[in-house]
């Protein structure tokens, strides 16, 4: 990619038609596609991006709410999504499949604008995105032949996106910005931009967040979004001093509103979230032109671990700066180590007796979880929810062995795994190199 060097590619997966952009020297280009909802209504699945990363259970109710008339569970929890063929005759494919054959419809679509081809991207995702559903869009880039350079929060986006447009306006030192996005759910995050001599740096710490489910409720209520963005915006006065603006990205009859209401709010273009992709993608690149930016981005969630009677330990807060790391020490044979990370649940083999395990928890720089388990001998790894089975059969046989010299215990010549124990992200094998971040330069 010899003149690729100067490009920048952003794809923005927070909307409901997913889109591509390119940034060259800071020259942003949007690359509009005419929705596939228009050419062929009957055969197009809405915003897939509420699908992936997420069980059969957490997604049943949206899928009969979409009109998704074929979906079936696979593997524990995990879904597929069916339609019918030419031939009548059902087809059904993983969510990150069905991404994953988008993602490679937009790259077609870049590499028409590129004098070669498209090898990797900055992907703007939501930010309540837990690592499960960044690794899923990991997987979704792999099918498509992609690599994620980074993953940037709307969030980020947004901040970005404001500064590169409006930084001669801003006054010199840290100050904060309140943004909001409701795109596909309320979000509001409080941007710290500090402008020096030597760095420009963003902190990003994430102040509410409300779910697709909880939007729904709101857009079915006779209150709507506006006045509970106002009514937030209003309760965020009293803990936050020197807010300079308020960012808005939605709806431009609920903008009107809240700027009604809070006259120095900015309304914010449908670009946003494109351009502030496609110019971190360019800036990675050491496109000629751009300015160096440092962003810090913060967990969306806690990670915590639940012990046996429900005791909860917090690992990481929900804003935490990542990258991160921490290592935690378990008795499994007293607390039965199961490990709470957002919704999911990851629990170490009861029958495994031994004195001592060391879980280290490490978030890369793009939010996704990696898991050890260290014992007395050998390791058993795990990449945001995927475990290679065949190492934590061996890590348990190897605990189990290691009992038996100190109490007259059997060693079970197969180890039976209950499935429920790992979750629906299991894998026989550990991911494949291309379908992981790439997490070069990531300190903790």
């Amino acid at each position: 990619m010899a003149d690729g060097a100067l490009w920048g590619i952003g794809i923005n997966l927070c909307e409901k038609n997913l889109s591509v952009s390119l940034c060259q020297n800071g020259n942003f280009k949007l690359l509009r596609r005419i929705p596939s909802i228009l050419i062929c209504p009957g055969g197009t699945i809405v915003d897939p991006m509420k699908l992936i990363g997420r069980n059969y259970d957490s997604i049943k109710k949206y899928a009969e709410e979409a009109g998704i008339e074929l979906f079936r569970q696979r593997e524990g929890h995990r879904v597929e999504i069916g339609f019918k063929n030419e031939d009548n005759k059902e087809v059904f494919f993983l969510p990150e499949g069905l991404l994953g054959m988008l993602l490679r419809e937009l790259k077609a679509a870049a590499v028409e604008s590129l004098p070669s081809q498209v090898q990797e991207a900055v992907f703007c995702i939501p930010a309540h995105f837990n690592s499960f559903r960044r690794q899923a869009v990991v997987d979704a880039a792999g099918i498509a032949g992609m690599r994620i350079t980074a993953f940037l929060s709307d969030h980020s986006a947004i901040a970005l996106t404001s500064y590169i447009r409006y930084k001669e306006t801003l006054p010199r030192g840290g100050i904060n910005v309140l943004a909001m996005h409701n795109c596909k759910y309320l979000t509001l995050s409080v941007i710290t931009l500090v402008r020096s001599r030597k760095k420009n740096e963003f902190v990003v710490q994430s102040l509410c967040a409300l779910d697709e489910g909880s939007l729904l409720n709101l857009k079915n209520s006779r209150e709507g979004y506006a006045p509970v963005i106002n009514r937030v915006l209003d309760d965020s006065a009293k803990y936050i001093s020197e807010i300079y603006t308020t960012l808005f990205l939605g709806a431009r009859r609920v903008g009107d509103s809240v700027s009604e209401n809070h006259p120095d709010t900015l309304l914010l273009g449908n670009d946003t979230l494109d351009f502030g992709a496609a110019w971190r993608a360019a800036s990675l690149r050491r496109g000629s032109g751009m300015e160096t930016l440092n962003i810090f981005d913060v967990l969306p969630s806690g990670i915590g671990v639940t012990e046996k009677g429900g005791t909860r330990i917090e690992v990481f807060s929900g804003n935490q700066r990542i990258p991160c790391k921490q290592t935690l020490e378990f008795i499994p044979e007293l607390n039965h180590g199961l490990l709470m990370v957002n919704e999911e649940a990851f629990k170490i083999p009861s029958d495994v007796v031994t004195s001592r395990v060391h879980v280290c928890f490490e978030v890369d720089k793009n939010g996704i979880l990696f898991l050890n388990l260290m014992g007395p001998r050998g390791e058993a790894s795990m990449l945001s929810g995927k475990l290679c089975r065949r190492q934590i059969e061996e890590l348990s046989k190897a605990h189990l062995e290691m009992a038996a010299t100190y109490f007259d215990t059997q060693v079970p010549k197969q180890l039976k795994l209950d499935p429920p124990w790992v979750n629906s992200h299991v894998g026989n094998d550990e991911p494949s190199e291309e379908h992981k971040v790439n997490t070069e330069g990531a300190e903790c």
